[in-house]
């Protein structure tokens, strides 16, 4: 990054354009220009939700931020959510309306155990944390004096110094700083009621051996001068640890426990089951190696998604997936077919949305469903899900169906029965070697996801 960003003479993405053609920019350039082409054509939830999911930018941005960096891209995910029931699905409105906005997102410190957070006051307002510690806290805040003061009638006064200040204008200055005060003494009590078990106060004293007056610190020495404090002589000064035992035993409550537990809820017996990943396998093509055909049929998986762009566009993706030219023309030319396939022209219209990923909680079964319908048709009454695969030599009829894409299938209709309730579900798989396509009723759906 450093031998392509020092010296450029513009813009960081014209640099990276201007030397794709290297090794180490390739991927990069190969990588961002695919981004750009699904920005083009993808509202902004779905193409978030794909970038932070099955691409893997979620996990990136873990690896770098830890962690906490799950409720941003959450929220986030919510927001573009949110943006596209009440405006038109742009990306570009949406970064807008994000940009505009001022959102601000808090969690639990107990969530991270074990990591200090260094906070301000403000915005440790509504945490808590077992032990909180207050650094620095013996310096007072400074009398400011404002130039311009505001009386209540919405007059200024021109305040220079205070030698040349009149009664009114002092009056003013003297009720600015009362303000300060009291704001200074409002943020005090937040930090003093922050911890849940332990609150340090730390402050130092100035050149003359003295702290300062009325500091937080002066104000919490003061005030626990008269509670059972011990003073404990430590390395860098002297201590006040709060001691107060417990002095009174505590007496029996009779009658507040229930004699016998509550029944646990149906939801709390529910056993899950331990989550299963389906393989993803593809027959290799013909004189090709597993890895060649699985990267063969991904790029006619993308193109076949991206099926509203000319298909001159079609080669930019390509250079992503590391096929040879020859390769690269045969998977092309085999969407293109699917493309204009007048049997399967009702998978590209409109009405169908492609690559709609789900993930969603089969309670009756204890697990979770998760994956991606490579295209999606719902109306009031139905939902088809309409799966592309690319094996050289497909099956002839449903039950010559491998059992993997026979189980997948399965799920991925009980996963829309699931979110659209009260829609009849069906499938279409669609063989892209010979543009030959079955229809899969829901009866035989539900065979299939109930396995072997």
């Amino acid at each position: 990054l450093f031998d392509l960003a020092h010296g450029r003479p513009g813009a960081l993405w014209d640099a990276l354009q201007s030397r794709a053609g290297e090794t180490h920019f390739a991927q990069a350039h190969a990588r961002l220009m695919a981004v750009l082409t699904r920005a083009d054509t993808l509202p902004p939830f779905e193409f978030f939700a794909q970038e932070l999911g099955p691409r893997g930018a979620r996990t990136r941005l873990l690896e770098r931020l830890g962690p906490d960096a799950n409720d941003p891209i959450d929220e986030f995910l919510n927001l573009a959510l949110a943006f596209e029931q009440a405006h038109a699905p742009s990306l570009q409105s949406f970064l807008h309306w994000v940009m505009q906005g001022a959102a601000e997102i808090k969690r639990d410190l107990d969530k991270g155990a074990g990591v200090v957070r260094i906070m301000t006051i403000h915005g440790a307002k509504g945490l808590e944390g077992n032990i909180v510690i207050l650094p620095d806290t013996g310096q007072t805040p400074p009398n400011r004096r404002a130039v311009l003061l505001k009386e209540d009638d919405g007059v200024f006064l021109w305040s220079i110094n205070a030698k040349r200040d009149c009664l009114r204008r002092e009056a003013l200055v003297t009720a600015a700083n009362d303000r300060e005060r009291q704001e200074y003494h409002r943020l005090l009590y937040v930090a003093l009621t922050r911890a849940s078990e332990q609150l340090i106060v730390c402050g130092f004293k100035n050149a003359r051996g003295q702290g300062y007056e009325n500091s937080w610190h002066d104000l919490v020495t003061r005030a626990a001068r008269g509670l059972p404090m011990q003073e404990i002589e430590a390395e860098h000064g002297t201590k006040l640890v709060y001691v107060k035992p417990q002095e009174k035993p505590v007496a029996a409550i009779s009658g507040v426990m229930a004699e016998r537990a509550a029944a646990l809820p149906h939801w709390a017996q529910v056993q899950l089951h331990t989550l299963k990943r389906i393989p993803r396998t593809r027959p290799a093509a013909s004189g090709g190696t597993q890895s060649t055909a699985a990267r063969y049929g991904e790029l006619v998986h993308l193109c076949l998604r991206r099926a509203e762009q000319p298909r001159q566009d079609w080669a930019a993706l390509a250079t992503q997936f590391q096929l040879s030219a020859d390769e690269v023309a045969l998977a092309l030319a085999e969407a293109a077919r699917i493309r204009a396939e007048p049997a399967l022209a009702h998978v590209f219209v409109s009405a169908t949305r492609a690559e709609v990923a789900f993930d969603v909680l089969d309670e009756a079964a204890g697990a979770r469903i998760t994956g991606r319908f490579d295209r999606l048709a719902v109306t009031p009454e139905a939902a088809t899900i309409f799966e592309f695969k690319t094996a050289r030599n497909p099956p002839a009829a449903p039950g010559d169906v491998p059992d993997i894409i026979r189980r997948q299938l399965g799920l991925y209709a009980r996963a829309a029965t699931l979110i659209f309730p009260g829609r009849a579900v069906s499938a279409e798989l669609i063989w892209t070697a010979k543009a030959h396509r079955m229809c899969l009723p829901s009866p035989l759906l539900e065979q299939w996801g109930r396995g072997p």
